[in-house]
């Protein structure tokens, strides 16, 4: 370590000290750690999160079209989890738990005004209190549902908003986000940082994410839901070109059409199975046209990674907020609780884990915080819910635990779901804005990945995860989470994005 590193530890130690944090047993043994040059150098940390990535659209998940050859080579060096789910399907409550490891509904995510309550320790706060240098790039505006303004900036020494809109001097111009500029964002940090020191760097991108809607788009531009910058947004159409308009009557296109036909669904004027086929496969090449572009982000900040000398030290953890839905059942974008919208790709890879590997076992995005803070030779707070993934204690003979989900914003009724995955069989308790009730659905995952036919035939298991499922859902503080004021801009960031009219 270098002497540099060493008196900016003793430094911060002794400022802990005259505020009695500790006592001078733990002032000597701080220091003796900090001039020990045998003590072993700490692992770095990067976290990628990919918005709105559904798992089954990665190669190293199974699927057929050439997404993702970076990640999926990435993914045959790490540790690769199959089952990895999201706590809801929407960025503000998943991010909770993925940077908190406490379950959102358990804090009170209910709706896009929820922020995280300050009693709830964040990840990047033990980090930084640790030693660790903290940075986040996310695509969001302060407001957004990944801004600042919620709390998720607790504990970062730099936590920047639209790294894509911004240059030096500047404000952001708006939410049209680009992966390039996050990674630009994230590797210019770690050429300037403190190089003494361990870091933790958080990078979000929604360039797979349905694009904002322009409203001043020029009658030469794509109106479509998802776009991204060529060759990558057009390689998967028919003929490199968009064949379809996408707006809706006067409203523009984009985000706005698939909640316009999330609407018509909901109300029955459009049954799923009606809607164009060809349309349909525009939409997916598109999406997937994203996942193609960002993975080509990821090649590139994983050889820059290389070069500066980092990957041999840095645990890399790639993983997604949610996933998308295609009218796999009843809806466009991520509103329901199924498969296509909860199953998220999880790969760890850990350079001193010697063996790749692939773990059958159901995870939570919750396990990413004990994860890394036991890594990095930290406590894990007692409020946290994960388990560490690297842990010889949480493999495949552990128990089962439940793992619960749920799909629920207040003030847009269209559909309410909660789900409770026990093993192979996941129940989904939900109601539909024309049902007049909730049904209870049970699904063997094993044998039926796509959530497609419920089970007739296990009543009793059904009506025994259906009363743990019912008690699960009674411990939230629903109602009584803390909330912001959303400013002007965030709200036009939102709206641009399809959360909001």
């Amino acid at each position: 370590m270098s002497w540099t590193g060493i008196d900016r530890r003793i430094e911060r130690v002794i400022l802990r000290f005259v505020g009695g944090v500790v006592g001078l047993a733990g002032v000597v043994a701080i220091l003796a750690t900090a001039c020990d040059s045998t003590a072993p150098e700490r692992p770095n940390f990067l976290l990628v999160s990919i918005d709105t990535l559904r798992a089954d659209h990665l190669g190293a998940y199974g699927y057929e079209r050439d997404t993702s050859p970076n990640l999926d080579r990435f993914a045959r060096r790490a540790l690769r989890f199959e089952r990895a789910l999201a706590p809801a399907p929407w960025t503000l409550p998943s991010h909770v738990a993925m940077l908190s490891g406490q379950h959102p509904h358990d804090v009170g995510i209910d709706d896009i005004d929820s922020s995280i309550p300050e009693r709830v320790p964040m990840m990047a706060q033990a980090l930084s209190a640790g030693g660790y240098q903290t940075a986040a790039f996310v695509d969001s505006a302060s407001g957004g549902l990944l801004g600042g303004e919620r709390g998720f900036n607790r504990g970062f020494d730099r936590y920047d908003h639209a790294p894509h809109a911004r240059t030096p001097g500047s404000k952001s111009e708006g939410p049209k986000y680009d992966a390039s500029r996050t990674v630009d964002a994230g590797l210019a940090w770690l050429r300037e940082r403190d190089h003494s020191r361990p870091f933790f760097l958080f990078l979000h991108t929604k360039s797979v994410h349905t694009a904002p809607v322009d409203l001043e788009r020029t009658s030469d531009e794509s109106d479509a839901p998802y776009r991204s910058p060529e060759p990558f947004g057009s390689r998967y159409l028919p003929e490199g070109r968009t064949q379809f308009a996408w707006h809706e009557g006067e409203r523009p296109g984009g985000v706005r059409y698939l909640r316009e036909m999330n609407q018509h669904l909901a109300s029955g004027e459009i049954k799923p199975e009606h809607f164009p086929a060809e349309r349909l496969a525009e939409l997916v090449a598109l999406y997937d046209g994203g996942i193609r572009y960002v993975d080509e982000q990821f090649g590139r900040l994983l050889a820059t990674l290389g070069e500066l000398g980092l990957s041999e030290n840095t645990v890399v953890i790639v993983t997604a907020d949610h996933g998308e839905a295609f009218l796999e059942h009843y809806f466009f974008l991520h509103k329901e609780i199924f498969a296509s919208q909860v199953w998220v790709p999880l790969l760890v890879l850990d350079p001193a884990v010697e063996q790749p590997s692939v773990e059958s076992r159901s995870v939570s995005l919750m396990d990413i915080v004990p994860t890394i803070l036991s890594r990095a030779g930290l406590s894990v707070s007692p409020q946290a819910a994960g388990r560490n993934l690297l842990s010889a204690d949480s493999g495949i003979t552990t128990p089962a635990r439940p793992l619960f989900s749920y799909s629920r914003i207040r003030r847009e009724p269209l559909y309410e779901a909660y789900s409770l995955e026990v093993g192979r069989h996941r129940l989904i308790y939900h109601k539909h804005r024309t049902w007049e009730q909730f049904r209870a659905d049970l699904f063997d995952r094993k044998t039926d990945p796509d959530e497609q036919s419920p089970l007739t035939d296990e009543s009793d298991l059904k009506n025994a995860m259906l009363g743990q499922l019912i008690e699960r859902m009674k411990t939230t503080t629903s109602g009584t989470g803390q909330r912001i004021e959303i400013d002007q801009q965030s709200l036009e960031s939102l709206r641009a994005l399809g959360y909001v009219d």
